[in-house]
């Protein structure tokens, strides 16, 4: 199994069942989760939008948990939506891994995921 962490898509808490399908993830796979989640951690707390955005490939898609139900797809438009969220205030995260498992041989999914971001200014959700 080939994981490329600079190109890796970030886990996304998901608030469905895995498909029955999914079979349980090996503890090498639960590692990579976590170290993607630390990734992201580290560059949201450094408010480097770009650094988040290179964890997307280059196809990667953001699905925002926003009102607007914001979906942007690319670096350029991923590192603007949390230039954007980081402009409103937001400046800490906090996040866990909750279940891991995997779908393909470089296809992973995770769910009961947990997270709180803070910061200053406007209430960020």
């Amino acid at each position: 199994m080939n994981w490329s962490l600079c190109r890796a898509m970030p886990v996304v808490s998901i608030g469905l069942m895995a498909p029955a399908s999914a079979q349980q993830a090996d503890p090498s796979i639960r590692q990579v989760a976590e170290h993607i989640t630390a990734m992201y951690m580290e560059n949201f707390n450094k408010q480097n939008a770009a650094g988040i955005a290179g964890l997307y490939t280059a196809d990667g898609v953001l699905v925002a948990q926003s009102p607007s139900g914001a979906v942007k797809s690319g670096p350029r438009a991923i590192a603007q939506n949390y230039e954007g969220l980081f402009k409103l205030g937001a400046n800490h995260l906090d996040a866990s891994v909750g279940q891991v498992a995997q779908l393909a041989d470089d296809v992973m999914i995770t769910w009961g995921n947990e997270y709180h971001v803070t910061g200053q200014g406007r209430v960020v959700r």
